[in-house]
């Protein structure tokens, strides 16, 4: 009986010029499942990708997980 390989499916990336959080929760409501900030980086989390913003989020009163997204 022969072994049959199992593959790693294939990772792609793309790169956003411009797009903002409150664009896609609008645009796709249902698809948004979760943000958080991850080394002071939005992180948007959708059913089937992740968003990861290049710019630091400001936190508020210098509280690591009060992001403002």
């Amino acid at each position: 009986m022969r072994r049959v390989i199992q593959r790693e499916p294939k990772i792609e990336r793309y790169r956003l010029e411009n797009i903002s959080r409150t664009e896609i929760q609008n645009k796709y409501p249902d698809k948004v499942i979760d943000a958080r900030v991850e080394s002071g980086r939005l992180i948007l989390i959708l059913d089937t990708c992740r968003i990861k913003y290049d710019e630091r989020i400001p936190q508020k009163g210098d509280n690591e997980y009060g992001a403002i997204h």
